[in-house]
């Protein structure tokens, strides 16, 4: 009797704590699984470790920011807008595609290319969200990080 208890006992540690091992820490520690519709400016791009922002071909230009208007029929209009002394020119798209949510994953495709990314919520401190192009191995955006920030209607 003291064996199989032993043995039952054993087992119940070894189930625990396989049950452990299996959280996989992939960095997603506030992972975003609500609604993206609206309007989104970029604040940040990011791919190996650098920052960087785009630029305009303006020398006057100020600041650069991409603009996304995530529309609830899932299609999602791309604008560019170049800032100049704080004023902003937003023009017509850009581009326009489609994109898909499901729990914390975001699918964008634009010109037939798809890339899928885990959505990051930092919705609470930064009124933003960070969308990491690393699932899979190559596609649309892949290996970037880029930080879009929910705005009011442009």
């Amino acid at each position: 009797m003291k064996k199989t208890l032993l043995l039952l006992l054993g087992f119940v540690m070894v189930a625990c704590s396989d049950d452990d091992n299996n959280n996989v820490d992939n960095g997603l520690h506030n992972p975003y699984t609500g609604e993206v519709t609206g309007e989104w400016v970029t604040t940040e791009i990011a791919f190996d470790d650098m920052v960087f922002v785009p630029n305009c071909d303006n020398p006057e230009v100020t600041a650069v920011k991409y603009y996304y208007n995530f529309n609830n029929n899932g299609t999602v209009d791309v604008y560019n807008s170049c800032e100049v002394d704080g004023e902003l020119d937003v023009e017509v798209p850009i581009t326009t595609g489609t994109y898909t949510t499901t729990g914390n994953v975001f699918t964008l495709t634009i010109d037939g290319v798809e890339g899928k990314a885990h959505m990051v919520d930092y919705l609470e401190e930064f009124n933003a969200l960070e969308l990491r192009f690393d699932i899979g191995s190559s596609g649309l955006f892949y290996g970037h990080h880029i930080t879009i920030e929910y705005q009011e209607a442009l």
